[in-house]
């Protein structure tokens, strides 16, 4: 009798729970209704308008407008798979067969073979959705090269998170391992017995400001640009609805990087409902690098500067003039940190096609949609199968519900 096993299927299952287990960003986003992308397989450069929370701008009439009502969305264009090859001699126990519950995957090849390359695809999946947050998320708090190692840096987010009327509800501190540590021995100095027990036992910790507080090796420290050296300011006064500021002063061939963030002198952000002014500058985040040409940088920057209407978001626009400080410590580096919660990014898993010719497996969890897709090819020369494993993750960080923790 022919063997009906598809260890493909097997092994897809299988490493989706592990994924998810061990990619716990995975869990937070959740924006994107998994209706979007059910049944659908997807190929890289794919563009996909992601739907955001509607903004209302409550009137004061006897008659409703529509422009009180902005129904937006996020072009998003899919990236390139992320993948893994695993050799698989026919002599390897794969299979243990006397499961109640049918065919499993063998622990032995699970923990020396799956795991590590679930690994893998987890370090290249969390850096995406790093990158994207850091190029998404503005608001700021923080000081560039001082470690979070109290409540304060957590209570600014919180802050931010009510002024600017993010939800607060299931946040998330997303820390880097040194400065999660530093917080951990920070709060047993101020805390009691009980919090102190699993801090000190796990480090695992409580919430605080409320956020729950995770780390992540993909926190990266960032390097600013060369720019950062000189002093700018910006040199022609910005319009209303403008997504670039050129600034001025800087030196031959200086440059600004993607990720770099700036403040502009007393321009504060207005709250999105009520318009009221706050005390919080700016923080203008680097879109593309930008080199300087003739003494002059043009940047484009998120946010886009709205100084009217239901978007406005500043008191006041960038003049020329105004002086620009460039966020970085003494060395010239940053930590980006980061409060979250379930609006601010999603993750999708999009599914891809079979191969012709190989024995094809997926699996896809609909309430997560993360999807990861394994096909096996053998050699019948050399008597070994290849299994190439993929996900092809669609990632999109909303600018305006998310707080960067600098560090």
């Amino acid at each position: 009798m022919a063997n009906t096993i598809n260890v493909s299927s097997l092994i897809a299952k299988e490493m989706l729970v592990e994924l998810e287990d061990s990619t716990p960003a995975c869990e937070i986003g959740g924006n994107i209704g998994k209706e979007d992308f059910e049944n659908r397989a997807y190929a890289p450069g794919t563009t996909i308008n992601i739907p955001k929370q509607n903004f209302f701008n409550a009137g004061e009439a006897m008659t409703a407008t529509d422009a009180d009502l902005l129904e937006e969305t996020v072009a998003l264009t899919v990236g390139t798979p992320l993948n893994v090859m695993i050799n698989y001699d026919s002599t390897e126990e794969l299979l243990e067969l006397g499961s109640p519950d049918g065919p499993q995957l063998a622990q032995g090849w699970k923990n020396r073979v799956m795991i590590p390359a679930v690994r893998a695809l987890k370090a290249k999946l969390e850096a995406r959705i790093m990158a994207e947050m850091k190029k998404a998320y503005y608001m700021s708090v923080g000081t560039a090269g001082t470690v979070i190692n109290g409540y304060g840096p957590l209570g600014d987010a919180h802050e931010m998170f009510t002024f600017m009327e993010i939800p607060r509800e299931d946040s998330v501190a997303i820390l880097n391992p040194i400065n999660y540590n530093k917080l951990g021995a920070g709060l047993t100095t101020v805390l009691n017995q009980p919090y102190t027990s699993p801090i000190l036992r796990d480090l695992n910790l409580p919430n605080v400001a409320g956020f729950s507080c995770m780390e992540s090796n993909y926190v990266g420290t960032h390097t600013v640009g060369s720019a950062r050296l000189d002093t700018l300011t910006v040199k022609t006064t910005v319009v209303s609805g403008a997504n670039q500021i050129v600034l001025t002063g800087a030196t031959a061939s200086r440059v600004l990087k993607e990720g770099d963030r700036f403040t502009v002198a007393d321009v504060k952000y207005v709250t999105p409902a009520g318009k009221q002014a706050t005390n919080k500058l700016v923080t203008f985040v680097v879109q593309a690098d930008a080199t300087e040409s003739g003494g002059d940088i043009t940047v484009t920057v998120q946010p886009e500067m709205n100084l009217t209407g239901p978007r406005q978001n500043v008191d006041r626009l960038p003049t020329a003039a105004d002086a620009v400080t460039v966020i970085a410590d003494a060395s010239g580096k940053v930590t980006y940190n980061y409060a979250v919660n379930p609006n601010s990014f999603s993750v999708v898993g999009l599914r891809m096609p079979g191969i012709d010719g190989a024995e094809n497996g997926s699996a896809q969890d609909n309430d997560s949609q993360m999807s990861v897709r394994v096909v096996k090819q053998g050699n019948i020369q050399s008597s070994t199968n290849r299994f190439r494993v993929d996900i092809l993750p669609a990632i999109a960080a909303f600018a305006d519900y998310g707080v960067t923790i600098l560090s």
